[in-house]
């Protein structure tokens, strides 16, 4: 009976430190690091982002781009986590990056061949829509030729 009276005692003894333990151990992992406020970086450039955040000991990732007909081209128009949100140190900030605006202005593809004008729209990273076949009237409206375009 007096064995089994000081194992309990022992193994409560070690519950105890255990506890205490991973209490201290916690506290000091997760709260042991400073808080920082997560600047705006929005209309910034990548690098005038990186110069701030690298000050505060934050990361930061490109996520992806999108359009904007705000946000000039090559600036930050959203970011995650939220301006003024308290975050560790050592933590990324992810942020999309404008495209700039997506309308352009439609090249003039009028007397090309139908190579050409797939060509000059490809670089302009648009698509070539349905195409309808015509015969020309003239010795310019050669074969393969775009005669007409809409949009003009």
């Amino acid at each position: 009976m007096k064995r089994w009276v000081r194992y309990s005692f022992y193994a409560g003894i070690f519950l105890v430190a255990l506890a205490v333990s991973a209490y201290v151990t916690t506290r000091l992992i997760v709260k042991g690091e400073p808080e920082v406020t997560v600047p705006d970086l929005t209309g910034q450039d990548t690098i005038s982002a990186l110069k701030a955040l690298s000050r505060l000991g934050l990361h930061l990732k490109v996520r992806g781009f999108s359009y904007s007909e705000e946000v000039p081209k090559d600036k930050i128009m959203d970011q995650d986590p939220k301006p003024g949100v308290k975050v560790k140190r050592d933590r990324e900030v992810r942020v999309i990056i404008s495209k700039d605006s997506r309308q352009v202005k439609l090249p003039d593809l009028r007397g090309l061949s139908l190579n050409q004008a797939r060509s000059i729209l490809e670089q302009a990273e648009l698509s070539v829509g349905l195409i309808s076949y015509a015969y020309g009237s003239t010795p310019e409206q050669e074969r393969d030729r775009v005669l007409a375009q809409a949009p003009e």
